[in-house]
Order: structure tokens, then sequence, then C-alpha cells
């Protein structure tokens, strides 16, 4: 069984050392689950670091100022920019090894059919939904071709699990309660075998 971790699955714990995931990374291999994270998805909780960062760098950035201005006598050149950069560059890597030291692998982003998914965004077909007059779903859109590429594996059936509301936002309401939905089908479809989604 594949679990597949969406991004609310891991909020607010940039250093996934919670007891959540780490409970759960602990508990997978000898339930037989392999745990698995869509790049995009690491992409996503990059993003909502740098968010993280952002919201509480108003009063961190006025009191290191301050006290640069203390020490030294002269105005202070802490550039909050060039702190959150560099803070979001220095996380990347350090996501990544906590990743492996759970032993949660990453599916790489999907090769897509562009046209098929602008096509899905213009129709508002799942996971793409209308915001006061923004279309959002695009990184919903490549988790789920995330899941859709690695169920070309030869296996006669395959079965996953999906972390957190990613079933609530690919399946149309009341379908999401038996996890059956049009992109289920869409996966055996495309791959012409059994493919179970929990």
């Amino acid at each position: 069984m594949k679990l597949v971790l969406d991004t609310n699955v891991i909020h607010d714990d940039f250093m996934l050392h919670g007891p959540r995931i780490t409970k759960l990374c602990s508990a997978a291999p000898s339930l037989g689950y392999e745990v698995l994270i869509p790049e995009v998805v690491c992409d996503e909780l990059v993003n909502q670091y740098r968010k993280k960062l952002l919201q509480n760098m108003s009063g961190y950035s006025a009191v290191v100022k301050l006290i640069d201005e203390v020490k030294t006598g002269a105005k202070s050149s802490f550039e909050k920019d060039a702190f959150v950069s560099k803070s979001v560059y220095d996380y990347r890597p350090v996501l990544l090894s906590r990743l492996h030291e759970l032993g949660i692998n990453i599916i790489p982003y999907p090769s897509v059919d562009a046209k098929k998914l602008v096509s899905k965004d213009l129709l508002l077909k799942k996971p793409f939904r209308e915001v006061k007059e923004d279309t959002i779903g695009l990184c919903d859109a490549m988790i789920w071709e995330s899941i859709k590429s690695i169920c070309v594996r030869p296996t006669a059936e395959e079965q996953f699990l999906l972390g957190g509301h990613a079933y609530r936002k690919l399946c149309s309401v009341g379908d999401y309660k038996n996890y059956h939905c049009t992109e289920c089908m869409e996966i055996s479809t495309d791959r012409g075998r059994n493919t179970n989604i929990r």
C-alpha cells in the first residue's frame, strides 16, 4: 500500500519532528506502507516556510535593527528580504534530508499533457475551482498527476491512501465518502488496471 502525503498533513511542522509524522513513518514499514510525497508538495512546504518567515519578520526585523544600532552605534544593515531568501535556500536541503531520514520517498514532477491540464482548468474540472474570479488547483492537479505517474508500476492491483484532504479536492461532492471519483476512473482508463484509492 502506498501512502501519499499532501501538504496539510505536515502543516507547520517544517522540520518534520512532530509526533504525527514521526509515528506515521516509524509504523509504516511494519504495516506494509510505502510513504510517498510528491515533489510539488515539497515545493509547497518550502513556500509555506517562506510565508511563515515573512509573517513573523516584521517584529524580528525591528528588534534586530535596534540591537545592531545599540551595539554598533550605526544604522543597521539587516536586510529582511536577504535573510528570508537565505533561510529558504538553506531550508530545502534540510527538508530533503529529513524526508530521507524518515524513509519518505519523493515522487518527481510528472510529465503532463499541458493541453489536457488547461482544458480541465478552463472547464473547472476537479481539482480546479474558481475562487473570487481566480482559478486555483494547479498544485492539486500536479499532485494527482504525480500519483497517476506511479501507477505504471507492474502490479495487479495498486492501493493508495491519500494523506490529508487531497481526496476532497480531487473528488466531486458526495463521491469522496467512498473515495471513488472521475479521477480514479481516469487512472483505470489510462493504465488499464484496477487501482483503488482510499
